[in-house]
């Protein structure tokens, strides 16, 4: 079993865009967060990071950025991260890291807003 089967993360929902799973955060001038499944964000989309205490860089945790999407599962943020602490997902269930059941193992993006110039995911109609 995968830290990433232990995520609290609702299967469905009906709002869009949903949060996604991080599944790497690479350090540097520009941040790129790549997230395990497609995120389906655009660029411009204002994002907050919310990072298990778990999985290490707690400086990027309750962070908000706007993104650039840069592939179906990357994207980009504008946030300087070269001193910052590795983000690392622990790799089984049996990992010390993992905590107590009840408790969110897993790192998020979460969209939160979108510059308000461009208002192109506010108008997507998911529903049948």
């Amino acid at each position: 079993m995968s830290v990433l089967d232990l995520c609290l993360y609702p299967a469905m929902s009906i709002f869009a865009p949903v949060s996604s799973v991080i599944q790497s955060i690479t350090q540097g001038p520009i941040t790129t967060i790549t997230t395990y499944t497609p995120h389906n964000l655009i660029s411009g989309t204002i994002i907050r990071i919310t990072i298990s205490p778990n999985c290490g860089m707690p400086q990027i945790n309750q962070q908000t950025a706007q993104i650039t999407v840069t592939g179906p599962s990357t994207l980009t943020i504008p946030l300087d991260s070269t001193l910052y602490w590795p983000f690392v997902i622990p790799t089984s269930i049996s990992n010390p890291d993992i905590p107590p059941p009840g408790q969110q193992p897993c790192s998020f993006v979460v969209p939160i807003g979108e510059n308000s110039l461009m208002l192109s995911a506010a108008v997507q109609n998911i529903l049948p």
